[in-house]
């Protein structure tokens, strides 16, 4: 039914109708109660669709990630749809898979439903892929991952965090370093901004340990690798991951091999995701508050939609976790 055909069947005018529709004054209640009862009974529903293309705006948000099997990503996505949704917004939820053709796929699909703003953490890696993401209209908010200088970003300051993380290692007393990253491989191809800058601040800080001896280990056998090098080592070393998920299961695959951390060996991860509550012994970590990013991303896109510029770049505070591994 049209709004037209209800006004006629309900006995009011049009500007009655929408203020009924917007709840907005000048109509009484006893009229009120009536034309709800009548568009409840027709089971009428506006037709969002339409008000975007007369308003401008869709009232939603879409937002790409890599994938939900990290619960890292999963905690981002689910405070940014919360914070999204108490703002009026819906959002539209898509995943990569690390996948940077996927990637712009999804991106055309998001344009072409015109949503009011995206959050992207990008593994598409190129020279003008900014340029295009600014000429697209609605404001793109890159997060993790940078994407160019022009790009507004939302992340963390993980260069300092991974140098921080080092040099407590090495005022532990170590010298010897594993550093693990597996997606590392696929640098040539995808957008590791994220990845690539803990590790410059690892190299970076590596420099400045008298002694100090570091090997990387960036294949997807990085369990089975560490296992064989503990069992050739003659002195504790410090296994450094770039994510929890690779410290658990090396702790695992190690555990089975009879080493014991700490007393065999020490470990750090990244991230500080939810399981890490139930390890033992407890994981020495880089706590990133990502829940609190996706509320971030939310509000600042909602800002935008009236009219305040996104920034260029904000970071969020990260937390080194000193616990029983390290």
């Amino acid at each position: 039914m049209t709004k037209k055909e209800i006004a006629r069947l309900c006995g009011i005018s049009r500007i009655t109708l929408d203020r009924v529709l917007n709840d907005r004054p000048g109509v009484s209640e006893a009229k009120r109660k009536e034309v709800l009862s009548f568009l409840e009974k027709h089971g009428y529903r506006e037709n969002r669709i339409a008000q975007s293309l007369v308003r401008g705006e869709s009232r939603s948000f879409g937002i790409i990630v890599f994938d939900l099997n990290n619960s890292f990503y999963a905690q981002m996505v689910n405070a940014f749809q919360q914070a999204a949704q108490e703002a009026g917004y819906v959002s539209y939820i898509m995943l990569s898979n690390k996948n940077p053709e996927m990637e712009q796929v999804l991106l055309e699909d998001l344009l072409a439903r015109q949503v009011d703003g995206i959050v992207l953490n990008s593994a598409v890696k190129g020279p003008d892929y900014g340029g295009y993401l600014l000429n697209q209209g609605p404001p793109i908010l890159s997060v993790m991952n940078r994407i160019s200088p022009e790009v507004p970003f939302l992340g963390f300051d993980e260069y300092a965090s991974m140098r921080e993380l080092t040099a407590y290692a090495a005022s532990q007393g170590f010298r010897r370093f594993y550093y693990v990253c597996p997606p590392l491989a696929r640098k040539e191809t995808s957008n590791m901004d994220s990845l690539l800058r803990r590790r410059q601040g690892f190299e970076d800080e590596i420099a400045l340990i008298s002694g100090a001896w570091e090997r990387t280990i960036d294949s997807p056998d990085f369990s089975m690798q560490l296992t064989e090098a503990l069992k050739a080592e003659s002195e504790r070393p410090c296994i450094l991951c770039t994510s929890d998920i690779y410290a658990v299961e090396i702790h695992r695959a190690l555990m089975n091999e009879k080493f014991e951390s700490p007393r065999d060996y020490a470990i750090a991860g990244y991230d500080n995701i939810p399981m890490l509550h139930s390890f033992s012994p407890r994981l020495t970590t880089v706590s990133l508050n990502i829940a609190e990013l996706g509320r971030e991303a939310a509000r600042l896109l909602a800002n935008a939609r009236k009219g305040q510029p996104l920034p260029k770049e904000r970071l969020m505070a990260h937390t080194l976790m000193k616990m029983d591994t390290l």
